[in-house]
Formats: C-alpha cells, structure tokens, sequence
C-alpha cells in the first residue's frame, strides 16, 4: 500500500504552530515600523500652588472699570539635575460674557525673575486689568505660567472669576498701576510665607 500524501496529524500540528508563530513575529514586526516611537518631552515633575486671593472692581475715567487681582503662585523646585520652572508668570484681563460679543482686552502681568533649583518660592501679585467699559458685562480671566526650559512644556493655569462691573462711575479717577509685590524670598533655600 503506497504511504498517504496528507501528513499526520502530529506534523500538521506542528506546521500550524509554525505558522502562528511567524505571524505574530511578522505582525509584531509591522506594527512596530509602522508606529516608530516618538520623541516626547517629559512631562512636568515639580510642585506648583496658586491661590487667587481678591478681584475687586477699580472705576476709571469715563465710565470705565479695572479688575484688580490678587494672588499668590508657589513652586517647589527639584534638587540639581532634575526638573524646574525657571520662571512664574501672572496674567490678568477682562473678557466679553455678553452673547455674540467676543471682546477681550490685552494681558497685563508680570513675570519674575530666574528661578533657582533645588529652591522653593512664593511670589504674590497685585495686578490691574486695562479699563473697559462699566456697562458692559465681563469676567475675569487670569492666566498664570510656570515657565519651564524647552522642550519640557511650561505648567499652565486658566482659572475664571465673575466680575461686578458697578463700581463705575462717570466721574472716577484712575488709579495708577498697582506694581507686582516681589516675593520675600531671598534666591537661596527659603521660602515665603503664606
């Protein structure tokens, strides 16, 4: 009797098992040239606190109003060789919350100095929004930044507060700039207080 030309079951099993196997190589293969890893920045790795401590209405001339706003950012900076913001930045501006109306006026902050590592800092904000109208209806719009070395993306912030526009008068004198307060901090290990 001449032998069957299909193959036992044991070596049919077998070629199966080989074939899966080059598959899943294969498959395996192809996804990781057609997904090349990316090269991504690390993401942030430090300590940031803020706290929006009062926004006031300030009346201008011609019946225009300020937002003043105060606030507090904080950060805890890494030890040498790691992570850090190099700077913190505090922005203010009133923004348009009437339906079909986007106005918004510019940004009016300020930005400290360089941050040192391996350092914490507390820096406080007294800040002045530009004038605008005190019939219109607003709200405030504080942006605040910890400023990082690039390609590691900066920490940021947006946080809203309603604004009573009433304290216009047509008659009010405007205030001169409040400045930033600088921090107490002295550039070495400390801290501010707060």
């Amino acid at each position: 009797m001449p032998p069957s030309p299909r193959p036992s079951r044991a070596r049919r099993g077998s070629v199966l098992a080989c074939a899966v196997a080059a598959a899943g190589v294969l498959g395996l293969a192809a996804a990781g040239a057609a997904d090349p890893p990316t090269a991504t920045a690390k993401s942030p790795n430090l300590i940031t606190a803020f706290n929006i401590t009062g926004v006031q209405c300030v009346p201008g001339p011609a019946n225009t109003v300020r937002a003043r706003v105060r606030l507090w950012m904080r950060v805890v900076n890494y030890g040498p060789g790691r992570d850090w913001a190099d700077r913190m930045e505090a922005k203010v501006r009133l923004e348009s919350t009437e339906p079909g109306i986007n106005i918004h006026s510019n940004w009016r902050g300020w930005k400290t100095p360089a941050l040192l590592q391996d350092t914490k800092y507390f820096q406080r904000w007294d800040l002045l929004t530009e004038p605008k109208s005190g019939t219109a209806e607003w709200k405030v719009h504080v942006k605040l930044i910890w400023h990082r070395k690039a390609p590691i993306p900066n920490v940021t912030k947006d946080v809203y507060r309603s604004f009573a526009g009433n304290c216009a008068t047509s008659t009010g004198a405007l205030p001169p700039p409040a400045p930033a307060l600088p921090s107490t901090n002295s550039g070495g290990r400390s801290a501010g207080t707060g």
